[in-house]
């Protein structure tokens, strides 16, 4: 036995009927005509089949059409989540894509900057809430001709100005064959300077965790490795693109 409508609910249910009547007779002058509009006739239809699930779910008589309807809904809310979470998703990808492209670009910047105004290689970058850590190479490897011309005329020219440029700026280099690549930076404080110098003209941010070295068979101990942290990202971020190719 089903219970009585409420007062509410046959209120709600007269509005729909009423609307379903003037729903009905609009139609029908449609369906007397030469040309149906079966595009608007298809509107009235589907109004008043809605406002006929919702008398059924008022008075509480369940209906075929009340259960089709509430399915389809249902399906189309079930659409709905899956399409946002697919937008969640994609959304989230592009983000990712994002955030990749800009730490490669961060790599590049920094390990073209070591190259062309350091001693030439850089391994082990990573970003981290730290900032950004890496290795730079102590070995007299530059880019030499990114420092004088675009067009040396010979990498032994090159590579002796670059040592030449080296001793002018104050390095203290070994007296082994510059243009064989055998001279390299002595570890002393004086070169240690410089080099602190040399990376926090650009990463200001930039702070040398340590720096290891090893003797000669002279005796003499030169640098390997510079271990730094750059606290600051945006340092990295404004130096200059590697050149185009």
């Amino acid at each position: 036995m089903t219970a009585l409508p409420t007062p509410d609910q046959i209120a709600t249910s007269q509005k729909l009927i009423k609307d379903c009547n003037l729903a009905l007779a609009t139609l029908l002058p449609l369906i007397t005509k030469d040309n149906l509009d079966t595009e608007y006739a298809k509107t009235i239809l589907e109004l008043v089949e809605m406002n006929m699930a919702e008398i059924s779910k008022q008075i509480g008589v369940p209906t075929e059409i009340q259960a089709e309807i509430e399915k389809r809904f249902a399906d189309i809310r079930a659409a709905n989540i899956r399409i946002g979470e697919l937008e969640r998703q994609i959304g989230e990808s592009a983000q990712i894509d994002l955030t990749i492209q800009s730490v490669k670009l961060l790599e590049e910047k920094f390990h073209y900057w070591w190259r062309t105004k350091g001693f030439g290689h850089a391994s082990k970058f990573s970003i981290g809430g730290y900032g950004a850590k890496s290795t730079l190479s102590g070995h007299l490897y530059g880019n030499y001709s990114s420092q004088f011309s675009e067009t040396p005329v010979s990498d032994k020219e090159n590579t002796a100005r670059w040592f030449k440029y080296l001793v002018e700026q104050g390095f203290i280099v070994t007296d082994d064959d510059p243009q064989q690549n055998k001279s390299e930076l002595v570890d002393c404080d004086k070169n240690r300077n410089l080099i602190t110098e040399l990376i926090t003209k650009q990463l200001p941010s930039a702070h040398i965790i340590s720096l290891t070295n090893f003797r000669k068979r002279s005796g003499v101990f030169v640098v390997r490795d510079i271990k730094i942290i750059v606290r600051d990202l945006r340092d990295i971020d404004a130096l200059p693109p590697p050149a185009t190719q």
